[in-house]
């Protein structure tokens, strides 16, 4: 209490101290600069000085858009940890930083700064609707918390001292909604209703948020008589193939190893030379393993895949199913985009069936990096 009341009282004289510069200056030198500047520029001769209450004035906007990232983050965890926004939120980098909150607000900013042209009349309004509004609504909530600490005051002092208390909460209440009216009243064309829409989707998407981390958790709970770590009575293995090479042949090894009552190789004629080519080396490579070719006569790979993983569920509801799919592992982020990214769409996919596994088996390009054979 006793910091905050040296901060108002520092305020409040600053701003007293540029109002009189203001008057005694009595002239501006144009819309685009400060008021602070233009005033030390009214008052003061010579450059130096300008540019120093210019330095020193890009230093406290500085110190006030640093405070405002870090409380912002700050604000967001607490928020995240109480469902109203995304989980990622609450967490921390390693410098003790969250690091998702400090984007959110950048790229917040960077889009309110190019909607709004930077122009600097719309940003006060959005940022006094905004202040005053977080000023309203806290006033409001000391009201109650001390209506309800009257409740439990015992000793007559404490009671007057409670009701003190409230007394100039609702005093800030008053003049907290006073202010907030007529900035939304008289500056709703300058620039204030995107405030208050603004504040209204989020107050919406909080709520959205958080109605969806209440069915997730009623959905995820254990209850009496849940079946869910109740075993399968089978479990089949597919091997998706698209063409017979070693990442083929390390995906049919680890599919192997898992032991599954019943084992296929699948691939998709996209291509009806490319399936023959298939089924020839599969035969000549005696791998022991049933190939089966799914037709695509629109040339899809995943549509077909996903018709064939749904009849094999239908016919056996109560068994489970593990899908291989081979994937490679490259070591430059612009190779990723070298290679065809369908295994990614059918994991996205097969991930929405009931019963499927999706289980990726990696091959890493060492030779791309130069380092061939090692450690596979």
């Amino acid at each position: 209490g006793r910091t905050l009341s040296i901060a108002v009282l520092i305020a409040a004289a600053l701003f007293w101290l540029v109002t009189f510069l203001a008057w005694r200056g009595n002239g501006q030198n144009g819309e685009s600069d400060l008021l602070l500047i233009q005033a030390a520029d009214n008052v003061f001769d010579g450059d130096s000085v300008v540019w120093l209450t210019a330095l020193a004035a890009g230093g406290i906007v500085l110190a006030a858009a640093a405070a405002v990232f870090r409380r912002f983050t700050e604000l967001a965890a607490v928020l995240a940890a109480d469902g109203f926004l995304p989980r990622q939120l609450q967490t921390s980098d390693d410098r003790a930083v969250f690091t998702n909150g400090v984007l959110i607000v950048g790229a917040a900013a960077a889009v309110a700064l190019a909607l709004s042209g930077a122009s600097l009349s719309v940003l006060v309004h959005v940022y006094i609707v905004g202040v005053f509004t977080t000023v309203l609504l806290s006033q409001i909530s000391m009201v109650i918390h001390f209506t309800r600490r009257l409740k439990l005051a015992v000793s007559p002092r404490e009671r007057v001292r409670v009701h003190l208390m409230r007394a100039l909460h609702v005093c800030a209440v008053l003049v907290a909604a006073s202010v907030w009216t007529v900035v939304l009243v008289f500056n709703v064309a300058a620039g204030a209703w995107a405030a208050v829409v603004v504040i209204v989707a989020l107050v919406f998407l909080m709520w959205g948020i958080r109605r969806h981390y209440d069915k997730v958790q009623t959905d995820v709970s254990l209850v009496d008589g849940d079946k869910s770590g109740t075993l399968p009575s089978a479990t089949h293995g597919i091997v998706l193939v698209a063409q017979l090479h070693r990442p083929a042949m390390r995906t049919i090894a680890y599919a192997r190893a898992m032991r599954h009552d019943s084992l296929t190789a699948v691939g998709v004629a996209v291509d009806a030379q490319a399936a023959k080519d298939l089924q020839r080396q599969w035969a000549q490579a005696t791998v022991g393993l049933r190939l089966t070719i799914l037709d695509s006569p629109y040339r899809n790979f995943v549509g077909p895949v996903l018709s064939y993983i749904k009849a094999v569920r239908r016919a056996s509801p109560r068994e489970a199913v593990v899908v291989y799919v081979p994937e490679y592992v490259v070591y430059r982020w612009w190779e990723r985009f070298l290679h065809n990214r369908s295994g990614a769409r059918l994991r996205a996919k097969l991930q929405q069936i009931p019963g499927v596994v999706v289980t990726a088996v990696p091959w890493h390009l060492h030779s791309v990096s130069g380092n061939a054979h090692r450690g596979r």
